[in-house]
């Protein structure tokens, strides 16, 4: 369920979701929030039923009529103006697709509909008329993705016809990929990872590396070949080419592997005080377009690169 631009939700009651408490059913209409989240807005008067005020306890009854006040923060803001704004540089433009480059802490689509942040498919709108026509309506002209701390270079599709055949080419590993990466400690001059991944358990937003011959559960092999271009006191900076697209594949593959990613929070140690994101660049894209061969590549960014002086 979006929240409107006046912040303000009404929700009436049904059968199936009666005797059960305020927050658990609220949870469950917003399952990007917290029960926590609710818990302070009730506490905060934000939540009543039937115009009165209520505790978080409260026991929802059939047709009762829940009135939710959401904070101004969770407004929705106009996307597609305040996009413009965003520092994405185009490398090259092409009738059918154009190459960027994807600055970190951008994510590359909205992962749910109640996402505040502004996103690549917000800048797409705001510079290309057409866009909504290609691919998903959630996220037109993706046809690959960056995790939002990752930079570098992404292929964005323009027409029905480049999402088309360029989504084909990612499918039979037609688009050659390399990443540069500061990863902790010194790892092995070169190497493959071949451990399959799937989503822990304990957590759906991270992968796990199975390391054992045993695959379960929603398990997809992977594969991860790197070498080294440098040693530091600390980090070692190594190329990575990934044969797959896995989700978080290049970051849970030397994690696994005793070797994380510099600044990498959710698979590493701790955060790195010298960076603000995990230290992971998408610098090479090679690829044939209708019989053309095209190869981009871009330089370290400036932040892993301040951070090798300071190794």
């Amino acid at each position: 369920m979006n929240i409107p631009e006046d912040g303000i939700i009404k929700i009436i009651i049904e059968k199936d979701s009666a005797k059960t408490r305020i927050d658990t059913v609220l949870f469950k209409y917003f399952p990007s929030f917290s029960r926590s989240f609710f818990q302070k807005l009730i506490k905060i008067a934000k939540v009543k039923v039937n115009d009165l005020s209520i505790k978080s306890n409260y026991i929802v009854k059939d047709k009762d009529i829940i009135e939710i006040i959401f904070p101004e923060k969770l407004i929705p803001i106009n996307r597609t103006s305040q996009a413009l704004n965003i520092n994405i540089e185009i490398i090259f433009e092409h009738q059918d697709f154009i190459i960027i480059n994807k600055p970190a802490g951008i994510a590359s689509h909205a992962p749910h509909q109640n996402y505040l942040e502004l996103t690549v498919v917000d800048w797409l709108r705001s510079k290309f008329k057409n866009i909504d026509t290609v691919g998903e309506i959630n996220r037109p002209g993706i046809v690959h993705r960056l995790d939002r701390n990752t930079s570098g270079l992404m292929i964005i599709t323009l027409s029905p016809i480049g999402h088309a055949t360029i989504g084909r080419m990612f499918k039979a590993k037609l688009i050659y990929k390399e990443y540069l990466a500061l990863v902790e400690g010194q790892i092995i001059k070169q190497g493959e990872i071949n451990y399959p991944l799937m989503r822990d358990p304990k957590n759906p937003y991270k992968r796990m590396a199975l390391k054992d011959s045993f695959v379960y559960g929603d398990a997809k092999e992977a594969y991860t070949s790197f070498k080294v271009l440098n040693y530091f006191l600390n980090y070692s900076l190594v190329l990575v080419a990934p044969k797959t697209g896995r989700t978080h594949q290049i970051r849970v593959h030397l994690a696994s592997i005793g070797h994380p990613l510099v600044g990498d929070a959710i698979y590493g140690a701790l955060d790195n005080a010298l960076i603000s994101r995990h230290a992971l660049h998408a610098s090479v894209l090679k690829f044939n377009y209708l019989g053309i061969d095209y190869n981009f590549e871009l330089a370290l960014p400036a932040d892993m690169s301040a951070l090798i002086i300071k190794a």
